[in-house]
């Protein structure tokens, strides 16, 4: 099963983090609110320092970023960015205006999980660094 699969069997229940570890290394899309200049069809690497805008959109928790499951959703704007879903976590975690990570399918379905706290940011990045590679 894939994170699209999973969005579309579970999007009524309450999920947390947890329920999202099979997944941490699918990639997600979002959009950008200052997309930066490409070629056609080009694509470019963000670099440490790089500033992004990302847009948040009003949800019961609060602010949310949406992250869509595939990259051919029309609802992204070109360009836009993708991450791995481990990542997208990371920079909600990161932004203060956040509240939480709704993760879009391409069909109308979607999870709403509430932002993770420093702890369990923590205690994810800890356990990923123990797990033999």
């Amino acid at each position: 099963m894939d994170l699209e699969q999973f969005i579309l069997q579970n999007y009524q229940q309450p999920i947390s983090l947890k329920g999202l570890e099979p997944f941490l290394n699918e990639r997600v899309f979002f959009n950008l609110d200052n997309p930066p200049s490409l070629p056609a069809g080009g694509s470019q690497q963000a670099k440490e320092g790089d500033a992004l805008s990302i847009p948040t959109v009003p949800t019961s928790l609060g602010s949310a970023i949406v992250f869509y499951t595939l990259a051919t959703d029309v609802r992204l704007q070109k360009p836009f960015a993708g991450v791995l879903l481990d990542e997208a976590i990371q920079i909600v975690h990161a932004m203060q205006a956040a509240k939480g990570i709704l993760l879009q399918s391409s069909q109308m379905p979607a999870l709403l999980i509430e932002k993770p706290s420093a702890g369990e940011v923590k205690l994810r990045e800890a356990s990923a660094k123990s797990i033999p590679q």
